[in-house]
């Protein structure tokens, strides 16, 4: 694989918020302004950019309707993220590649342990509650990322230490956990559209007053990979 997009071929960009798009932009040299949630913008010949918004409800709903008006052989999603500290190798400021995509918080919390959907005797959106991207983005993408692991797409982040370790217990292995990534990969797969997700870490998860946030760091980095995805 030379290139992660073909000249013949567009790659739709999801994020989830405006300060993301504001650093995909600046990242491309784009002339456009930032995307109102659900549009799509065009950030150069083979890359388009879409704003979500926030959560999974928002990043599936927008992504499917994306595809459903355009062709894209590529989705990637991007942004920020916050890393386990049971990873103290991966600081804030790095980057992270998803090698899974996984639904951390829907099953059924029984107190003593959690139970997927799929033991559940419901059907799942997908097996195990966790989807592979693509293996052709994850080699392209694999040497300009600082770690690749999986990363736990959820609808309440973890802040505080107990939920933290929980969710690691869950996924043991896990880098970080997003709000998106999961739902963008489900809708791409759907679409027959390969799929991968690249984040910035921006703060750590567990107890809120010792995350440390580092917004504008984080941005920077984004705004630095925005470039060379502008290159590929």
């Amino acid at each position: 694989m030379n290139s992660l997009v073909s000249p013949d071929e567009r790659c739709l960009v999801v994020v989830a918020a405006a300060l993301e798009a504001r650093a995909i932009i600046a990242g491309f040299g784009a002339n456009t302004s930032i995307p109102d949630s659900w549009s799509v913008r065009a950030l150069g010949p083979r890359f388009d950019l879409l704003v979500s918004g926030v959560g999974k409800s928002n990043a599936a709903g927008a992504t499917v309707r994306a595809l459903a008006q355009q062709t894209y052989r590529t989705v990637l999603n991007m942004g920020i993220c916050g890393g386990f500290p049971a990873s103290p190798e991966l600081s804030i400021g790095q980057t992270v590649l998803a090698t899974a995509c996984v639904f951390g918080d829907e099953g059924i919390d029984l107190g003593t342990r959690w139970m997927p959907l799929s033991q559940a005797g419901f059907q799942a959106a997908i097996t195990g509650e966790s989807l592979a991207p693509s293996e052709d983005c994850l080699a392209f993408l694999r040497p300009f990322a600082d770690r690749a692991g999986p990363i736990v797409t959820v609808s309440s982040c973890s802040g505080n230490d107990a939920a933290a370790t929980e969710m690691l217990r869950r996924v043991p292995g896990a880098l970080a956990e997003a709000m998106e990534g999961a739902a963008v990969g489900l809708a791409a797969q759907r679409a027959g559209a390969r799929f991968a997700e690249w984040r910035v870490v921006s703060n750590r998860t567990g107890d809120r007053d010792r995350q440390g946030w580092d917004i504008p760091k984080a941005a920077s980095k984004l705004e630095q990979l925005a470039a060379r995805l502008a290159r590929m």
